[in-house]
């Protein structure tokens, strides 16, 4: 579905719309996916650990979710505040509207993906529920697509596309939060600043190599952006893929 989704967006969006807003909704994905990185802060590598390791005791669970999940709503917010801080400077930098309009519409999803990383890799992962792992996964990537065929529907302007992710990444949040709670009471902890400590601690050593590893694999969009424009973006993402 992953393959897929990537394959149908730019297909439908360049049989749509113009090579810039391509161009631009890719430049606009490429800084989300990095972004999210620091938003999520490792902490899902931690709670998949923690939860592996403790899997028999329910109330060492519930303390690891808890403990995880306090600091990264408070990251993911953080990390979303800047990237709304710097919109204006990064669509300067990459001398793009669109992309500053595509950055304002991402910026729910922004929030959202760095949580649902932990509730979906860390938790249900950790929990060894790899069905229902795989059909939220490629979930993910079915509401994307609905939503791109949606917006082009209601001749939604291109340079809010990447609304899509916002909406993906809050519908999954509401079903992920449900299924969690399901498994664990999570809320009922009584001593997640235990696990809080050791959430942060691991969580960071394992953050750069994330971070860098997703900051290789779209360094190429960005630069495009940078030094070309929006169009010549549109017809390179193209090619990539």
């Amino acid at each position: 579905f992953l393959g897929l989704s990537g394959i149908f967006l730019n297909f439908i969006i360049s049989y749509f719309y113009e090579p810039d807003i391509l161009g631009a909704f890719n430049q606009v994905l490429s800084i989300y996916i990095v972004f999210s990185m620091l938003g999520s802060g490792g902490f899902n590598y931690s709670v998949l650990r923690a939860i592996a390791i403790n899997l028999k005791n329910k109330n060492e669970i519930e303390d690891i979710i808890c403990g995880a999940l306090i600091p990264v709503i408070s990251f993911s917010f953080l990390t979303t505040v800047i990237v709304f801080i710097l919109i204006d400077p990064i669509s300067f930098l990459l001398k793009s509207e669109l992309v500053k309009t595509g950055l304002k519409s991402i910026l729910i999803g922004l929030f959202f993906f760095s949580i649902n990383k932990v509730l979906l890799n860390g938790v249900l992962n950790g929990f060894q529920k790899f069905k229902k792992y795989a059909v939220y996964q490629s979930l993910r990537y079915i509401i994307i697509l609905f939503g791109l065929l949606i917006s082009i529907t209601l001749s939604i302007e291109g340079e809010k596309l990447p609304f899509i992710f916002s909406l993906s990444e809050t519908v999954l949040f509401m079903l992920l939060l449900f299924e969690v709670s399901k498994i664990s009471k999570w809320w009922q902890s009584n001593n997640f600043n235990h696990w809080l400590i050791k959430h942060i601690s691991y969580s960071f050593k394992g953050l750069y190599s994330g971070f860098l590893i997703e900051l290789n694999s779209r360094i190429d969009i960005i630069c495009i952006g940078f030094f070309l424009t929006d169009r010549l973006g549109g017809i390179y993402s193209f090619g990539a893929l």
